[in-house]
């Protein structure tokens, strides 16, 4: 709650203050892709997106193998356990917000290369918390293939949607503005009624069994 108020304040901030993103007027920001003719502008960007996106995807992936992915795991599980063997849990979740801070400044650059411009407005809530909180959702909490999928699937059919929701509007007893926030509040109920983990279930961490444990304390018993 603590950093959604203050999402909604920085927003408000730059949505008054002039120097900050334009106020209301907001920026433009050029491209660095003027060099390249305009016709050829949209497949560079998408080679663009691909690339990041594997990128940042093998960076995530690798982050949550290590120790302090692990550590994470552990405190997000049983924060009392973790803290009773000295982990600092503040000191983590501060790690943590930087991290994603620094992976949620990029996709915001990157967002910027589409655009070309910036005002504060636009960031609502709607679109930057429960759309991509839907995305997670759908796809599967605590893992990257499934965030990946969920993302895909949304944005798959909220295209379909708004390319064909005009031809429902006869047979709709509301406006067809609101059928695209309706059926994902749809969604989102039915899979948090019926199948809450997601439609790629987070895999468990595979531990070491007793007798690999025995094995490991009679080598080092041994030396």
């Amino acid at each position: 709650m603590t950093l959604l108020a203050m999402g909604e304040t920085l927003v408000i901030f730059g949505y008054t203050y002039e120097r900050f993103v334009g106020a209301t007027l907001g920026i433009f920001v050029p491209s660095f892709l003027g060099f390249i003719p305009l016709e050829n502008r949209p497949y560079i960007r998408l080679a663009i997106y691909i690339t990041m996106e594997l990128a940042i995807y093998l960076i995530v992936r690798k982050f949550i193998n290590s120790p302090l992915g692990r550590v994470l795991r552990s405190i997000r599980d049983n924060e009392s356990l973790a803290s009773s063997l000295g982990k600092d849990i503040v000191s983590y979740r501060k790690k943590l917000m930087i991290y994603a801070g620094a992976i949620a400044g990029l996709a915001g650059g990157l967002l910027i290369l589409q655009a070309g411009a910036v005002i504060a407005s636009s960031y609502t809530r709607y679109a930057y918390t429960f759309l991509p909180w839907i995305m997670i959702i759908v796809g599967g909490t605590a893992n990257n293939l499934g965030a990946t999928l969920g993302a895909i699937v949304f944005v798959v059919s909220n295209r379909l949607i708004d390319t064909y929701k005009a031809e429902l509007q006869g047979f709709l007893p509301f406006s067809v503005v609101w059928l695209t926030p309706i059926i994902l509040s749809i969604i989102l109920i039915l899979m948090l009624m019926f199948r809450p983990q997601g439609l790629i279930p987070e895999k468990e961490t595979k531990t070491l069994s007793e007798k690999e444990i025995l094995e490991i304390l009679n080598k080092y018993k041994k030396k």
